[in-house]
């Protein structure tokens, strides 16, 4: 999940476990047509383009669930401080404006961020959103710390290689 701000990713990972680093996103509408590209380490890995056509009617509010490992690394760089705990995360969302279309997204390989490894089969279309969210989260359990460790790489990156 990368964001552009220290504000985005503190509130996302450090609160509630979300996978999120640092990154450039940059979004450019020029009429129907919108642009977007995702960078880190100077490398454009994910862009994508579409034509957004389609006003969507909004319903009301949406609501949506998720679960995250939050964990820490521990002083001496060997295991994890803690058992990760596990958190149930609830966003309710309030949208101003819904746009849907076709459009395209590209993977370029990136060390740290190896998209290029998901293969796109289909692009099915592309959905375009503005609003709030509010979210509300808790702790519904924890796993245990060695078990996990194989999978504590969301918020480190590997500085050993090139960039």
């Amino acid at each position: 999940m990368p964001m552009s701000t220290d504000v985005a990713i503190i509130f996302g990972r450090e609160l509630f476990g979300e996978p999120k680093k640092q990154g450039r996103v940059r979004l450019e509408s020029d009429g129907d047509v919108t642009r977007g590209v995702v960078e880190r380490y100077g490398i454009p890995y994910l862009s994508v383009e579409a034509r957004l056509t389609e006003d969507v009617a909004i319903d009301g509010p949406a609501a949506s669930d998720r679960f995250h490992f939050k964990f820490m690394h521990s002083a001496d760089g060997r295991g994890l401080e803690f058992d990760p705990i596990i958190v149930h995360a609830h966003f309710d969302t309030r949208l101003r404006v819904l746009k849907r279309g076709q459009g395209k997204a590209a993977f370029k390989p990136a060390h740290h961020d190896p998209l290029t490894e998901l293969e796109i089969l289909e692009f099915r279309g592309a959905v375009y959103m503005e609003g709030d969210i509010y979210a509300q989260a808790k702790r519904i359990g924890t796993v245990d710390a060695k078990a996990f460790l194989p999978y504590a790489f969301q918020n480190i990156d590997d500085y050993s290689a090139e960039i």
